[in-house]
């Protein structure tokens, strides 16, 4: 069973994901912040995370950051997502660490196909 941690502020997104990867039979782990995410991947290393360009705190770019310098997530698959259409943040993201990257509002077969690709990695 995959252990998938997503890190978004949006209540009505985390819901969304963990509705839309029900389909994986995933351990889902739903954090507020990148610091709540940062001690949920420290117990347990993940098999994909899952996380929002803009979070409070620690911001998207900064989580990634610090997920691909801990050993035991360097090569853990990173999907972003933002609600924002500023075409430069997916570049940032990419080159801090992010594997792929989603627009919201994203379908739920959209997050399927990304989730399916980055896990099968």
């Amino acid at each position: 069973m995959p252990r998938i941690v997503i890190a978004d502020d949006d209540p009505d997104i985390l819901t969304l994901i963990r509705v839309t990867l029900k389909v994986f039979s995933a351990d889902i782990v739903s954090c507020a912040d990148a610091e709540e995410a940062l001690i949920e991947i420290g117990r347990e290393a993940p098999d994909l995370i899952i996380s929002d360009f803009m979070l409070p705190g620690i911001s998207g770019i900064e989580f990634v950051k610090k997920v691909r310098g801990r050993e035991t997530t360097a090569g853990t698959p990173i999907l972003m997502v933002t609600g924002h259409t500023n075409y430069a943040m997916e570049g940032r993201a990419i080159a801090a660490g992010a594997n792929r990257f989603l627009y919201k509002p994203f379908s739920p077969s959209q997050l399927r196909v990304a989730v399916q690709q980055l896990l099968a990695k």
